[in-house]
This record gives structure tokens, C-alpha cells and sequence, in this order.
């Protein structure tokens, strides 16, 4: 009885987190003015939603958490107290972080789908693939193919920019 309480426990506690994580993508969405069905497909290329760092990148800069934030970015995140630490053990904060810095490109190249590749990369061949792997999850999202975390309200995707993403690719 005991070990069938404490696994009831268990699984409300991760059904919690899930519910919070989902959460952090549409707050941070709305935050930044990034739909959030592109921070979580972003999310899932990048860590499958999971606090990892990747190995080192050729550059020799590495990415960090749910978002892949790149070390890059460090120097400026520490003025907001932002560390790797933080990135890693926070996967809101990393959320956030990752719609922040997506804000950065669209400033420089709009909603657009050069927005996303700059998030990635700063060759146009590696933004060109990042862009489709990112268009695959996108759309899958949007069908509700990836359920467990999926879960963005019917309001936020009619609030989305949907459009101006297909207009950024001529799609």
C-alpha cells in the first residue's frame, strides 16, 4: 500500500512538471511575441526536452538545456545573473531564454523563417536545414502529433504567426 502511495505521489509530481513546463512556453511566448508552438518544436530539436549539454560545437562554444542556449550568449545573459548552471538546472529560465534570444532574430530579420535559421546558425546552409527540421516539428505540433507536450490552448494558437512564418519561407 505504501509503495503504491508513494508512486501515486510520484506521477502526480511529474504530471505537475509537464503541466508547468507547458506553461513556461506560453508565457515565454507571449513574453517575447514568439508563438510557442515554435519555442516547443525548437525545444524538441534541440534537447527533446530534456536539461542537456550538447558536446562542443566546432566553434568550440556548446549548447545548453531544453533550448540549446549557445555559450555565445553568455556574456550578455550574465547581466541578467544567467549562468550555465541556471540554463541547465531551470528549464523555465531556459524557455525564456531561447524566446529572448529568437526575439533578438526577429528583430534583426523579422517573423520570418531567417529568424529561426539565425537562431541556430550563421551559415545560410546550416540555417536553410535547422529551418526545415524546425518546419517538420512545427507542423507536427500544430496537428497535435507530440501530445505530452502539446498542450498550448486553442487561444494562443489562433494568436499565433502562423502566417507570417509561412510568409517568411514564400510556404
Amino acid at each position: 500500500m505504501t509503495v503504491s502511495i508513494r508512486l501515486c505521489r510520484v506521477a502526480f509530481a511529474m504530471i505537475c512538471a509537464a503541466q508547468a513546463e507547458a506553461s513556461c512556453f506560453n508565457l515565454s511566448g507571449g513574453k517575447y511575441g514568439v508563438d510557442p508552438l515554435l519555442l516547443k518544436a525548437i525545444a524538441w530539436q534541440e534537447s527533446d526536452f530534456r536539461s542537456i549539454t550538447h558536446p562542443a560545437n566546432r566553434n568550440g562554444s556548446v549548447d545548453i538545456g531544453w533550448m540549446g542556449i549557445n555559450t555565445g550568449w553568455l556574456p550578455t545573459l550574465s547581466r541578467w545573473g544567467i549562468t550555465r548552471e541556471r540554463l541547465l538546472s531551470d528549464a523555465c529560465l531556459n524557455v525564456q531564454t531561447g524566446a529572448w534570444v529568437l526575439q533578438q532574430c526577429m528583430k534583426a530579420h523579422g517573423a520570418t523563417w531567417k529568424a529561426v535559421g539565425c537562431y541556430n546558425a550563421r551559415s545560410a546552409v546550416k540555417q536553410q536545414r535547422y529551418v526545415g527540421l524546425i518546419w517538420q516539428k512545427w507542423q507536427r505540433l500544430q496537428r497535435g502529433e507530440r501530445g505530452d507536450i502539446a498542450d498550448t490552448s486553442p487561444e494562443v494558437r489562433a494568436n499565433s504567426v502562423d502566417t507570417a512564418w509561412r510568409a517568411g519561407t514564400g510556404g
